[in-house]
């Protein structure tokens, strides 16, 4: 995913976290902003998931996760903080948590275009 169609300033998280809609799962937090034309997703990862090491690929296993279901979620900007022990968790599980999330939220809209 480009970099410029990521939320990046310290406004921009701003943003989505001073609407405060969140949605718990088992291994992420899903911060939910407002409704936009472009959805601009930031990925999180903090020093309690573990190290460098470890953060990063939580990161990738989300961004991944965004990936393959960005077709499906609704143009909204959001904010994915990673959980301790994501990193062990398959991306299929993550995948449907963050599905089950979205659709708590009413975010989810199934198409049939995929990649």
């Amino acid at each position: 995913m480009p970099q410029s169609g990521r939320l990046k300033t310290p406004s921009d998280f701003s943003a989505v976290f001073d609407t405060r809609k969140k949605a718990f799962g088992r291994h992420l937090v899903l911060h939910i902003g407002t409704a936009s034309d472009i959805a601009k997703p930031a990925f999180v990862a903090s020093k309690k998931v573990g190290n460098a090491v470890i953060r990063n690929k939580a990161k990738r296993l989300l961004k991944e996760a965004y990936r393959l279901l960005k077709y499906n979620i609704k143009s909204t900007n959001l904010v994915l903080v990673a959980k301790k022990g994501i990193h062990l968790v398959p991306l299929e599980d993550i995948q449907q948590e963050l599905i089950q999330l979205l659709k708590q939220h009413h975010l989810w809209t199934q198409h049939d275009k995929t990649n």
